[in-house]
């Protein structure tokens, strides 16, 4: 009986040896006793309420909570054994009815029960699908009974009995889960091998057993639900009278705090112990207070003023074009003076996201180990419960990773535009000059250009990247893809400098070195070798043979045409199709406008700047939705997507939406210098080498 401890309370109530009559006002248990008699219905039930409210009262007193305790687990013990017994005769039972047989009709006994009508339909077993009996046998019919009886029993004493529900639904459900779980196998071994089918090896038992104590699972699932939940809440305290950016600041986790979150989430799934349905369970309620805890992180993420926090370099004139695409040495000397970047020390919102940043990763790293850490080596079908956390947890993994890598690829954005705003001051350079003096030209010495540019990865290395996480594998993947990201947009700066001669190229091959130097600081991993970023770094190495292609001197045009573009297309597998047609303006003539000149320039940008920010707006708006159109670059800004903008142009395979939005720009701008030649010649000898080399390439 399920009351038994609540019996012996009142039973010991009533000699004297209970909790005093003071925790009874509402009678002592002869007045109790006597409802018994009432004649009325109301009576009766008043009677009953009085009951539960007594047995509501029933605790045990100060310093007796181990006995009783002790008590409760007694009978629970008691409890399993008889089951047990009881299990056991009703199998020897069945056993006699399967062998013995009907002194007149010589009708197994069996086959009568069975027969009988109103028998209750089987469910499926491995009996049965060996041609057992497709109706219910007698040990089922009585296990199907008894257990939907212990749920009764068990889910009125846990509403009955605050003492009961709290140790048997609390603090030790799991103990007590793992008696009845192992009861059908020790059914199964105790009736294994004998002429019949044993008891106890079918799946269905060990379910019906477990159903049976799901109103103790429920409390005990609400209770690990609210501790865990109450940890997360405690962590991310919020002050009167706070708001804003100071008020996310005082809602920062310590470290401590994670340490004592991921220690009382680890105790949970401790609990399990070799039982893979109850660490399933466990594990889903644990990854509810993981992405409770990230939802929360996130909400603390500042993403206002001070969150980009990197001063980029304006060298443009009123108009937009670099101050120093000419020959006039002063605008050089003047892009030189202002090389060392200004004012890109970590702002203090930008350490703050760092923080958070830090408990997300360090979280993740937990929650990455807690299946095998949480799980006894000895544990009874331990890679299933192992596997069975790991994947309960899938979820709350990855949404700790979406937090992290949102708040890693805002960062790490807003120091790929600072970049990139450097790259585009190789505009303001002279790659036309005709000096012979390379030392005073800049062909051997670092241009202010370069010198700009190595100044400012130093100062995102040293003042941003070496407070992110050391070692953290998501954190060296994004700084990776910054990595990619500067090669890629460097890349399409280098195909859009105009004019170029000889000289100017060997200048573009001598910057294409010095910036594989430069850019080797934006990697965190061990392996600092541009060649594992894959495809940017392919393309750089291409831009160097694409420089010098040059048709033969003594061919005609059609044949200037097919040798260019025969050497042109053996560097295809190595270069996006985007930077071979703008490539074809760089020797043009200068009425031939590129398409950057078409472009609307935003103030304090380049025309240069404003068509590569076009161009990259059109990939990113293919793998996000959320394109700003009114951000400054014409990019995606909002929070999060960061990483997006990130992996625009890192791929040498082009979607066909950027290849025709860069073809048709290129086109146009062709178009109309093709027509103003014709007018000029009256469509007479009308005739322009990169218009035909664009249309010789234009299926790349």
């Amino acid at each position: 009986d399920a009351h038994a401890l609540g019996e012996a309370v009142e039973a010991a109530r009533a000699q004297g040896s209970g909790p005093s009559s003071e925790d009874n006002p509402g009678g002592d248990g002869a007045g109790a006793r006597s409802t018994s008699g009432f004649g009325s219905a109301a009576q009766k039930l008043r009677a009953r309420a009085a009951a539960v409210t007594k047995s509501s009262r029933i605790k045990p007193p100060s310093g007796q909570e181990r006995e009783w305790k002790a008590m409760l687990w007694s009978r629970v013990e008691a409890l399993e054994a008889s089951i047990r017994t009881w299990s056991l005769r009703v199998w020897n039972l069945q056993r006699v009815l399967s062998k013995k047989r009907d002194p007149v009709s010589h009708v197994c006994f069996a086959e009568l029960v069975y027969s009988a009508p109103g028998r209750r339909r089987a469910g499926p077993s491995s009996a049965r699908e060996q041609g057992g009996p497709q109706v219910e046998t007698v040990f089922e019919g009585f296990w199907h009974r008894m257990t939907g009886a212990l749920h009764g029993e068990i889910e009125k004493a846990a509403r009955a009995y605050p003492f009961v529900r709290s140790v048997l639904g609390v603090q030790d459900y799991p103990k007590l889960r793992a008696l009845f779980r192992t009861l059908p196998a020790r059914l199964a071994q105790r009736t294994a091998g004998k002429s019949v089918a044993g008891i106890g090896n079918t799946n269905e038992e060990v379910q019906a057993i477990l159903r049976a104590l799901q109103p103790l699972l429920e409390v005990f699932l609400a209770q690990s639900h609210h501790r865990l939940k109450e940890t997360v809440e405690v962590m991310f305290p919020r002050k009167d009278g706070e708001s804003g950016f100071k008020a996310k600041q005082s809602a920062l986790p310590t470290r401590s705090d994670l340490s004592t979150f991921a220690k009382t989430v680890s105790q949970e799934l401790a609990a399990a112990r070799g039982d893979p349905d109850l660490g399933t369970v466990i594990a889903r309620g644990a990854g509810n207070a993981i992405s409770l805890f990230a939802n929360k992180a996130q909400e603390i993420v500042e993403t206002g003023e001070g969150a980009a926090g990197f001063s980029a370099h304006r060298g443009h004139d009123a108009n937009g074009r670099g101050t120093g695409q000419g020959t006039n040495k002063a605008s050089k000397s003047n892009a030189a003076s202002s090389a060392a970047p200004d004012g890109n020390t970590q702002t203090p919102v930008q350490a703050h996201n760092v923080a958070v940043l830090s408990l997300a990763l360090r979280l993740l790293g937990y929650v990455r180990e807690m299946p095998e850490k949480t799980t006894s080596s000895n544990a009874e079908r331990r890679d299933t419960v192992v596997r069975n956390k790991a994947v309960a947890l899938r979820d709350a993994e990855e949404r700790l990773l979406a937090v992290a890598q949102a708040i890693l690829g805002d960062y790490l954005a807003a120091a790929a535009r600072y970049l990139a705003s450097e790259i585009a001051r190789i505009h303001l350079e002279n790659f036309n000059h005709t000096s012979d003096h390379p030392g005073q030209d800049g062909m051997a010495d670092s241009s202010p250009f370069m010198s700009a540019f190595s100044a400012a990865v130093q100062s995102v290395r040293v003042h941003h990247l070496n407070s992110l996480p050391k070692g953290d594998p998501t954190v060296v993947a994004c700084c990776d893809q910054l990595q990619a990201r500067v090669l890629s947009l460097f890349a399409r700066h280098v195909v859009l400098v105009r004019p170029v001669n000889a000289l100017g190229r060997m200048r573009l091959a001598n910057e294409l070195a010095q910036f594989e130097l430069s850019v080797e600081p934006l990697a965190l991993s061990e392996n600092t070798k541009l060649a594992r970023l894959g495809g940017p770094y392919t393309e750089l190495r291409a831009l160097r043979q694409l420089l010098f292609v040059e048709a033969p001197s003594d061919a005609d045009q059609a044949t200037s045409v097919e040798a260019l573009a025969s050497q042109i297309r053996g560097l295809g597998h190595s270069l996006r199709a985007s930077t071979i047609w703008l490539s074809v303006f760089a020797d043009a003539p200068p009425e031939l406008r590129s398409p950057y000149d078409f472009v609307s320039v935003p103030r304090g940008s380049s025309p240069e700047q404003a068509y590569c920010d076009q161009v990259d707006a059109v990939e990113q708006s293919l793998s996000s939705e959320t394109v700003q159109r009114g951000s400054p670059s014409g990019l995606a800004a909002g929070p999060g997507d960061g990483l997006a903008y990130l992996q625009v142009g890192t791929k040498l395979a082009e979607s066909p939406v950027v290849k025709t939005h860069v073809l048709g720009q290129v086109s146009a701008a062709l178009d109309k210098y093709m027509q103003l030649l014709s007018g000029a010649s009256q469509g007479a000898g009308a005739y322009c080498l990169q218009y035909h080399l664009l249309r010789a390439l234009e299926d790349l």
